[in-house]
């Protein structure tokens, strides 16, 4: 199954050192790594600095826990609070000892640094990251600019902008306090996630595998506050692996990502999306210097600010990452060919992105489209069509916007109700019925959309021609709608649409009964096609010299199959005259299969001696054999010379049978045809 993709997924690859996800460090409490009972001093720095820096809650609801206080809305915080490892923690005491004068005046300085200089160093370079990623997306079509060497020089003066804040002296003198080692994993995955955005994979892992080592060193209640961090590193170090084509490899960082997000969310379910606090709000101190009115419309009114050191949980992040790492999984299963799992993780990506209206409408109506070709691909009728009609419900009212799209829809919908017509016929030729349990198994829905599912009595068996004629009306309906936009500019598409109609005719005078609108329906196939290579000449396009040989080919066997049958009609309807046949009616005999036989033999042509088109070889053959024998002629020589023609093919095909280039079970039939032949031309011979 295919999947659209719309992220850095589709960059493209880079080489270098991976990481092995052992080297991840594991986030849930089954999966802890011990950490060390932090010393009193940074227990009461870390205490004293959230009272002060965080006002705006009450000292009743306030939890601290060890070194790391939840606020009062996190939904974590209220479940940890029944869990008995994270209990168990934040009942370890320690005795404070007494602080010196001068460490106490460091921690200080330590502190007014990580909210003031620290904070605004990493919102300025934010803010550089945006614009620099902004540019990239739409550059400017110049040779004056060389993009390498641009990204290359922002990039350096980015990275001196974070080893200045690593080289800090605050940040070097104060090594051991837990509370640095954030701050050096905060600053590394700033580093990482810039690589990532510039495609530099190997920087990408270095510096998240730097961020990883000073997150290592802090406690696991610390860790809590930085989930969307960790959440977004997984997700990226998940998508670089699958990039270098090691999908195995991506599964277990994708695989972190959702444990994290099902971590926070398992017992969250009744609390509101915009109970979240932030440290995504990267303007923050540039709104308070250039305004309070530019900083409300920069800071939403459902979110609370925190700072980078106080870290946080963001919900909407934490949804958005989470989708990201469902989107990415689908394009992983997509690549290692396990389509089940694809489709399943693509359903729940697009469900999400239309719940929270996260979407590209080319992106996700395309993603309907291959959706709906894997389940009516599998007999999953009515899970396909759901599929199509929701790709169109997003598509705008406007018809003269999105037009490709709503040509791809209804050529994808004209398709699934030709699947429909085939599978009716066949089971109504076969006196077989289709299983309910399969043909309408629902597998997804978009509650947002409102559409009804498809019911049995709008997916069912065939009866008889008329229900025939109301999926032949609908397909039909729709190839003209897709044909208005794939004209032949499209070469491949329209030559493809006009075909699919053809077989739309072709299935169903499998249904009639009637002789002279069976004969209808296949000359309306005759007329269609050779329309199709009326125009296809008088617009210069020969498929032949542009490539499109294979396309050629099929348009020449399917028209002499189309007019052998015409023939054959014709021979069958004279052959049971009661009456002399009339030389206008013998003239037409001929002239079906004249044109029969020109396009099987520029068929042959095509193919000449290449072996996999002697299966196709052997039906030309056995159709030129039959024309050619049934062709009327008074001229003696003129028979003769159609006889011995025939004849001709048959041998061949002999030979091919009995060589083994081809399969052909009624051998016998063959022999049975030549032979005849032979007293026929002997006896022509003889007159």
């Amino acid at each position: 199954m295919k999947y659209q993709q719309t992220s850095p997924s589709s960059r493209k690859d880079w080489r270098g050192t991976s990481l092995s996800p052992e080297e991840i460090t594991s986030l849930s409490p089954q999966n802890r790594i011990q950490t060390p009972i932090e010393d009193s001093l940074q227990n009461q720095f870390s205490l004293k600095k959230r009272d002060r820096l965080m006002p705006s809650e009450s000292t009743e609801t306030k939890r601290v826990v060890k070194n790391f206080e939840l606020p009062s809305e996190s939904v974590v915080g209220r479940r940890l609070e029944h869990d008995t490892y994270w209990r168990e923690q934040s009942q370890i005491e320690v005795q404070n000892p007494i602080l010196s004068k001068e460490l106490a005046l460091k921690l200080i300085e330590l502190d007014l640094w990580l909210h003031t200089e620290f904070q605004a160093t990493l919102e300025d370079a934010s803010k550089m990251i945006n614009e620099l990623l902004q540019f990239f997306q739409n550059p400017p079509n110049t040779e004056e600019i060389n993009l390498d060497e641009m990204k290359e020089l922002k990039k350096e003066e980015l990275f001196n902008i974070f080893m200045g804040l690593l080289q800090s002296p605050y940040l070097s003198e104060l090594s051991d306090l837990e509370v640095v080692n954030v701050a050096k994993g905060l600053i590394y995955y700033k580093m990482g996630a810039l690589c990532f955005d510039l495609d530099l994979q190997s920087e990408t892992e270095v510096h998240f595998k730097h961020c990883m080592e000073a997150f290592n060193k802090v406690s696991n209640q610390t860790k809590i506050a930085f989930f969307n961090t960790f959440q977004d590193l997984y997700n990226s170090l998940g998508i670089i692996q699958c990039q270098r084509g090691n999908n195995e490899n991506s599964i277990p960082y994708l695989f972190k990502a959702e444990q994290i997000y099902k971590l926070v969310t398992s017992e969250s379910k009744a609390c509101s999306h915009n109970t979240s606090l932030t440290n995504d709000i990267d303007h923050y101190l540039l709104g308070q210097i250039e305004g309070h009115s530019q900083r409300k419309a920069i800071l939403p009114s459902t979110q609370d600010f925190s700072f980078y050191i106080n870290g946080g949980l963001d919900k909407v992040k934490l949804e958005r990452n989470y989708t990201l790492t469902l989107f990415y999984l689908a394009q992983v299963y997509t690549k290692m060919g396990m389509n089940e799992k694809a489709v399943q993780f693509c359903a729940e990506t697009m469900k999400r992105q239309l719940a929270f209206k996260e979407f590209e409408v080319k992106d996700w109506g395309v993603n309907c489209i291959n959706l709906a070709e894997y389940f009516i691909k599998n007999g999953y009728f009515a899970q396909g069509e759901y599929c199509l009609f929701a790709g169109i419900a997003i598509l705008p009212h406007d018809l003269s916007k999105k037009k490709k799209l709503r040509s791809m829809l209804q050529t994808q919908l004209a398709r699934y109700y030709l699947e429909r017509l085939i599978f009716g016929v066949n089971n109504f030729i076969s006196n077989q019925e289709m299983i309910p349990e399969v043909v309408l198994k629902q597998f997804i829905e978009f509650p947002e959309l409102e559409l009804k599912f498809p019911t049995e009595h709008q997916i069912c068996d065939l009866s008889d021609i008329e229900q025939g004629k109301i999926l032949f009306r609908l397909a039909n309906t729709q190839y003209r709608k897709a044909l208005d936009y794939y004209t032949l500019e499209f070469l491949e598409e329209h030559i493809s649409l006009k075909q699919e109609v053809s077989k739309l005719y072709r299935f169903l005078a499998m249904l009639e009964t009637d002789k002279l609108k069976i004969f209808a329906m296949q000359d309306r196939r005759r007329e269609l096609l050779e329309g199709l290579l009326t125009d296809l000449g008088q617009s210069g396009n020969d498929l032949q010299s542009l490539g499109h040989e294979g396309r050629l080919l099929e348009l020449m066997v399917e028209l002499a199959e189309i007019i052998g049958q015409l023939f054959d009609y014709k021979y069958e309807e004279l052959k049971h005259l009661a009456r002399m046949p009339k030389q206008q009616e013998i003239e037409l005999l001929n002239n079906l299969g004249l044109r029969s036989i020109t396009y099987a033999q520029k068929a042959q042509q095509i193919i000449g001696e290449r072996e996999e088109f002697a299966q196709t070889s052997l039906s030309l053959g056995l159709g030129l054999g039959k024309v050619y024998s049934r062709l009327y002629q008074k001229e003696q020589s003129t028979q003769l010379l159609y006889l011995e023609c025939a004849l001709s093919e048959y041998l061949k095909i002999q030979s091919m049978i009995q060589s083994g280039r081809v399969e052909y079970e009624n051998k016998a039939d063959i022999e049975g045809e030549i032979l005849q032949l032979k007293a026929k031309i002997a006896k022509l011979s003889k007159r």
